[in-house]
């Protein structure tokens, strides 16, 4: 199996994966990271620990900016809590690169200028369409667990695409 700094992983992430005790990727991040830090686009689906964060975590912290004021890259996931907890998570290797990381809800304070933004569909139209939160600069767009999403999330994931640039990266889980 290939090795992080042999899929293009910068140093200072395959030290935050290290400290995470994280040494080897899973067959689904050889697999998914180089395409994904290459900006290409990616259908896939994979189960319990195949390491879905990662695969799309590193490339969203090497590819966007880390002194942005704006979301450059949204993380669409079921329930909000899934959200939080996924912007947790990714938030332990975003402290390498200084990127801001923040999920729509409590307890996050201005989630609005966070470089990558987590929420769900029906929360993140809720916030577009009170002004709260801009998509006209999103690069990257992940939708996590979309066939675990409520029929009211798909259609909120929708019309979101709508609104988003066509250009740019995406990933739907």
């Amino acid at each position: 199996m290939e090795s992080f700094e042999e899929l293009g992983v910068t140093p200072e992430l395959i030290e935050a994966l290290a400290a995470e005790g994280i040494e080897t990727p899973t067959a689904f991040q050889a697999a998914a990271i180089p395409v994904l830090l290459r900006g290409n686009a990616l259908l896939a689906q994979a189960g319990p620990g195949a390491g879905t964060l990662i695969a799309y975590g590193i490339p969203l912290l090497q590819n966007t900016d880390a002194d942005a004021n704006a979301p450059e890259a949204l993380v669409l996931a079921p329930t909000l809590q899934s959200a939080s907890r996924l912007a947790e998570s990714l938030s332990r290797f975003a402290g390498v690169t200084g990127h801001r990381i923040a999920a729509l809800g409590s307890p996050w304070a201005l989630p609005e200028l966070a470089g990558i933004l987590f929420a769900d569909p029906e929360e993140l139209l809720r916030a577009v369409r009170a002004s709260r939160a801009p998509l006209d600069g999103i690069q990257a767009v992940v939708v996590e667990g979309f066939g675990s999403m409520t029929p009211g999330g798909r259609e909120a994931l929708y019309a979101i695409f709508e609104n988003l640039p066509k250009e740019g990266l995406r990933v739907l889980l």
